[in-house]
Formats: C-alpha cells, structure tokens, sequence
C-alpha cells in the first residue's frame, strides 16, 4: 500500500493534493506548486517513485511539526532516522510549466528563497 498517493501527471491539478495513508488514518495535503515550484515537484517525483513508502514517522512533536522522509526511517528506532535523503543525482521535472529538469545534488535540492 502506498504512503503517499497523487493524481496522475495528465491530472495533476494546479497545487494538486496527496492522500497520506496511515496506520492512524488518512490526511490530505495541499501541493503548493505554484508558491514551491522546485519543492513540491520534488514532493510529487519522490511519490510517484514511491520514495515514502514504508517509511515511519520520525520526528513527532504534537501542536507543532510531523515530519517523515528520511530513508532510514524505515526502521523506527534507527539512529540515523532523520539524516537521510533521496537518491544522490536523481533528476526530476519541475511542475511549473517551465520543463525545467533539477538534479538532487547528492541528494538534495537548490533552495528556492535564493
């Protein structure tokens, strides 16, 4: 079962949502592609590739973050969950209508507030 879920690329709304299925419940969140390009087509790639899949989360602190996509949270308790990125050089399409492609220089990708 996928973690997180999109709508296919034809059908991708402007900022779309992704369903975010939980051992607690399903939550929807907004993609702001127009206000993050760079990070939410990033967000989109890395679940279309099922990146998120099976992982926990691994920082929780109620009334203020959730945070989940470290490659080494899939196992719980690992110390190094939370230090972890996607794919070195992986490339993606930014979803902004520019055909930009980004790479993920050793896994990460370019700030957008530059």
């Amino acid at each position: 079962k996928d973690f997180f879920e999109v709508p296919a690329r034809g059908k991708l709304e402007r900022n779309p949502k992704a369903t975010c299925r939980t051992t607690k419940g399903d939550f929807r969140i907004e993609i702001l592609v127009d206000k993050m390009p760079i990070t939410a087509s990033n967000f989109i790639d890395l679940i279309e590739r099922g990146f998120y899949n099976g992982l926990h989360f691994h920082r929780v602190s109620p009334s203020y973050v959730v945070e989940f996509g470290c490659k080494y949270s899939r196992d719980p308790h690992a110390p190094q969950a939370g230090g972890g990125t996607a794919a070195a050089n992986s490339k993606f399409a930014v979803l902004d209508g520019t055909e930009r492609i980004v790479k993920r220089i050793g896994g990460h990708i370019p700030d957008e507030f530059v």
